[in-house]
């Protein structure tokens, strides 16, 4: 897509300037015609041919690459150091897009310059990207209104950092196991549907009958090629019933707590969870939003639907003079948060208790990843050890058997 610089007139007859993003002429006529503007002038910005040369000394992968979490946080933190040193919000994204690695990034925050001079704001423009998560919109909305988007922009670069580090080493500790596992699970399931059936059908041959080791994966192996329709149909079917559980608003509520309920799981994700909410709240309520609209607007970055529902809950009893802590009451949240809110609220200290509940959760969570990762990695080896280990066992006493029996 191209830049076009445009003067028009609204109904009123007021001129209006700008720049907007089209493929070509004739688009960029036509999208101004569904703005309700008639063009005066219309011609491509000059500022084309060095995107075009930034494009090409990136090269074709770059253009296409999807933005990762890395990109963000490097786009959130030069966008706070920026707006710090008074840089104007349109040149401070002028400047990230000629920075960014990804194409996509870069288009992305050329869509937002170019929405703001049509007169939307910050957050507005970032929600018709898809480049831009809700809890980033809700955040940089909250930010606007308080007027402390460098701050805002420094916590998203730090949450964003933190997650993708969290998630960088839970992945990195299992993706050797889990490769161990699948690997080990292809050999041994191509050894007990092809190779001890050979064997059984040699032995039956010759009137001698398989060992337990092996007769039992010998049946495994005829009750899988028996029922392959079966099994292969089984989870599409369980697929698509949770698929259609979950498109409801009851189902996706009631998976939120299950999931908060499931053994070893369940702590992880409320621990995030925990974080997130404190920390969004702290955030807000340190940029003078009043508690009933921090509430809503952290109730919109909550990612499990049964947490939502409650902060949504919450928001409701706060309007009607509900102290928070006892609005918030739910199992599904640790006693703890509700506690130390309900000493916030007293001492007055609501955002800063808030913050450091946050870190707390923030720390646990890394703790728990690294306990996982440390338990899950023997625990998978130790399973594909014993799995591997009785189908050779089988399959070496089948052969010794049928060696020994034909002497």
């Amino acid at each position: 897509m191209s830049s076009f610089r445009y003067v028009a007139t609204g109904r009123d007859g007021a001129k209006v300037r700008g720049v907007l993003q089209a493929d070509d002429l004739r688009a960029a006529a036509e999208l101004l015609r569904r703005r309700e503007l008639f063009p005066l002038r219309l011609d491509q910005a000059a500022g084309d041919d060095a995107l075009a040369d930034r494009r090409r000394r990136r090269g074709p992968v770059a253009h296409f690459r999807p933005v990762v979490a890395t990109d963000k946080v490097f786009f959130f933190r030069q966008l706070a150091v920026m707006l710090r040193s008074g840089v104007s919000i349109l040149q401070a994204l002028d400047i990230c897009a000629e920075q960014a690695s990804s194409g996509r990034l870069e288009r992305a925050l050329l869509g937002l310059v170019s929405d703001i001079r049509d007169g939307a704001s910050l957050s507005e423009s970032m929600g018709r990207s898809k480049v831009f998560s809700n809890y980033m919109i809700c955040m940089v909305e909250s930010a606007e209104a308080s007027g402390e988007l460098d701050r805002v922009c420094e916590e998203l670069a730090s949450h964003i950092e933190r997650t993708a580090n969290t998630s960088i080493s839970l992945v990195t500790s299992l993706a050797y196991p889990a490769f161990v596992f699948l690997g080990s699970l292809f050999v041994a399931g191509f050894l007990v549907l092809n190779v001890l059936p050979t064997i059984a059908r040699v032995l039956t041959r010759r009137g001698l009958t398989l060992r337990w080791p092996a007769q039992t994966l010998v049946s495994l192996s005829e009750f899988v090629q028996a029922n392959a329709l079966v099994l292969a149909i089984t989870p599409l079917v369980i697929a698509a019933f949770f698929i259609i559980w979950l498109s409801l608003e009851s189902g996706r509520r009631q998976a939120g707590a299950i999931i908060l309920r499931i053994p070893i799981i369940g702590p992880l994700f409320q621990s995030a969870t925990v974080s997130r909410l404190s920390r969004t709240m702290s955030m807000l309520l340190e940029s003078g939003i009043s508690a009933l609209e921090a509430l809503r607007v952290t109730a919109a970055v909550i990612s499990n639907p049964a947490i939502r529902i409650r902060v949504l809950r919450a928001a409701d009893e706060v309007l009607s003079g509900n102290p928070i802590a006892s609005s918030m009451q739910t199992k599904l949240l640790p006693r703890l948060l509700f506690s130390v809110i309900a000493v916030g609220e007293k001492t007055g200290a609501l955002p800063t208790v808030l913050r450091e509940v946050a870190d707390f959760y923030d720390q646990d969570l890394a703790r728990r990843v690294r306990r996982l990762a440390v338990f899950a990695e023997p625990a998978i080896l130790a399973i594909v050890g014993f799995m591997v280990g009785f189908v050779y066992y089988a399959l070496i006493d089948a052969i010794l058997f049928a060696q020994v029996s034909s002497r």
